[in-house]
């Protein structure tokens, strides 16, 4: 919006500006002739100003509308990994909501993280990394993960903190975002796709661990993943 603020004043002082220009250029025209130049000038320079006013307040717009897009608005492709990534992360809570303590507890045939319940910890150190390397350039884990074990609520209490961060920092991305990661560049997607491909196949270990040790598959994981039971 543009506002005039003591239109007559304007007006005067562009007049003025214009008749000493139209003077400078033709001091031997007659007055007719002077006002003629007079106002083809003015008109002239109400036109380039007209279009200057545009022009920076069209840049403007659309400066605030990509600012508005990138704080407000998710990528779609950015949107469909998470989507994605929520389908799964369902899938994990799901195990660790339905499951009893003993379930989760139970030993499994793997060294160190041999219980459901340590699979879905490491789960969380995983995801954090990722989640905080989003706003970087650059991704790496920590040296050595530190194993424990979580209170049932604790480790859904986490899975959504984490969770919330995620899609917080999705927000912030316009999709061409590159990481360093050992050595190599990698897209901000092929990132979020690492981390559910992780989780996925972690689900896979959890499933087979349960035919194999006799821990009923909750119902709507059977349903979810089109399983036997």
């Amino acid at each position: 919006m543009i506002l005039f603020v003591k239109k007559k004043q304007l007006l005067q002082t562009v007049k003025k500006v214009v008749l000493r220009k139209a003077t400078r250029t033709a001091p031997a025209a007659s007055p007719k002739e002077q006002e003629n130049l007079m106002w083809k000038s003015g008109v002239a320079m109400w036109y380039n100003l007209g279009k200057e006013i545009l022009h920076v307040g069209l840049i403007r717009t659309l400066s605030t509308q990509n600012l508005y897009l990138r704080r407000y608005h998710m990528v779609e492709s950015l949107k469909a990994l998470l989507a994605e990534w929520k389908e799964t992360r369902s899938i994990t809570l799901e195990f660790v909501n339905e499951l009893s303590d003993s379930d989760l507890d139970r030993k499994l045939p793997r060294k160190v993280l041999n219980t459901i319940r340590l699979q879905v910890y490491e789960l969380t150190l995983f995801q954090r990394d990722v989640v905080n390397a989003l706003p970087t350039t650059v991704l790496k884990y920590e040296d050595e993960y530190r194993y424990e074990n979580l209170p049932k609520q604790a480790l859904v209490d986490k899975m959504a903190e984490l969770d919330a961060k995620l899609e917080k920092t999705l927000e912030l991305l316009d999709g061409t975002e590159m990481f360093e990661y050992y050595g190599e560049q990698r897209n901000v997607h092929q990132i979020i796709s690492m981390m559910t491909a992780h989780e996925q196949m972690h689900i896979g270990q959890i499933v087979a661990f349960c035919y194999a040790t006799g821990i009923v598959i909750p119902e709507n994981i059977t349903k979810q993943m089109a399983l036997e039971g």
